[in-house]
């Protein structure tokens, strides 16, 4: 009696799997995905040919010492009726539009990546020819593709808009870690949602918006208790992610800073392992329940 011979399991190479993940984190209601983008990108082109507000108008009434401003939807407004003092013309501002939908996007984009999976639901990982962990970390990273693309993509329209009609006369004073930062910003954002998203056993959106809330609270305490510490913190362009990661997006566009580039490459690099160190974690700890 000879015994049977069972063909041998070849283990998929990296490449399959991470191909299969970024058709996986497109989402399945891709459609709506992109009805979202179109207005955006819509916004982008009107804002930097135009200088068109998509859904808003300002009007001012002044009566002598007062001044009433008002806002009314589903209209359409113009730039020029903000009061910018030259500092912003229609090319920063659809770039900084371009910029804060990139920001918004890789918040919210864990959402799409891991829908329905909470880590209570993932028991078919076991089933998977890769390391739990690894599957994880291979997730992200093709969410975190998709993040650099439509950033990348949302600014090249801002700056192509503004180049053909001719609006790009501020762009010079620009410093080119505003832009590197355009791309390097979301993905960290995207990187320290998706930790949530990895770790949480369920309702991870509760986790996250809960942790903001918490930080908050935190930040707002010690401004209270100690306030010359907490003004130093504030203040530097390492310590505080917020500034370090947002803080060339609306300084360099309202002309109130000029990024410097050793600060900004020490804060990229602080918080990059940060929060790469805290995905790591939560995809390497996650109970075998979970």
């Amino acid at each position: 009696m000879t015994e049977a011979s069972f063909p041998a399991v070849e283990t998929p190479t990296w490449t399959p799997i991470f191909k299969a993940q970024l058709r996986r984190t497109l989402g399945a209601r891709r459609k709506l995905g992109w009805v979202f983008l179109a207005i955006i990108v819509a916004q982008i082109v009107a804002l930097g040919s135009l200088g068109i507000v998509f859904g808003l108008h300002i009007s001012t009434e002044v009566s002598q010492d007062t001044t009433q401003a008002t806002v009314s939807p589903l209209s359409l407004g113009s730039l020029d009726e903000f009061d910018m003092g030259g500092r912003v013309d229609e090319g920063l501002a659809a770039v900084w539009l371009a910029g804060a939908a990139s920001l918004l996007l890789s918040l919210l984009w864990p959402i799409r990546v891991w829908a329905g999976e909470p880590a209570s639901r993932r028991d078919y990982h076991y089933a998977m020819p890769v390391r739990r962990s690894h599957h994880d970390l291979t997730r992200v990273l093709a969410g975190g593709v998709w993040v650099a693309v439509v950033s990348i993509s949302l600014v090249l329209v801002a700056v192509l808009t503004a180049t053909l009609f001719d609006h790009t006369s501020l762009f010079s004073r620009l410093t080119p870690w505003f832009w590197l930062n355009l791309l390097i910003a979301p993905l960290l954002v995207y990187t320290l949602a998706s930790i949530v998203y990895v770790r949480a056993s369920s309702r991870p959106s509760a986790w996250l918006w809960g942790g903001f809330w918490a930080l908050s609270l935190v930040v707002t305490t010690g401004a209270a208790v100690a306030p010359d510490l907490a003004r130093t913190f504030a203040r530097s362009p390492v310590l505080n992610p917020i500034r370090t990661l947002i803080g060339p997006l609306f300084g360099e566009i309202a002309a109130t800073t000029v990024t410097q580039g050793g600060d900004q490459i020490l804060g990229w690099l602080l918080w990059s392992t940060i929060f790469l160190a805290g995905l790591w974690i939560a995809a390497s700890t996650r109970p075998k329940r979970l």
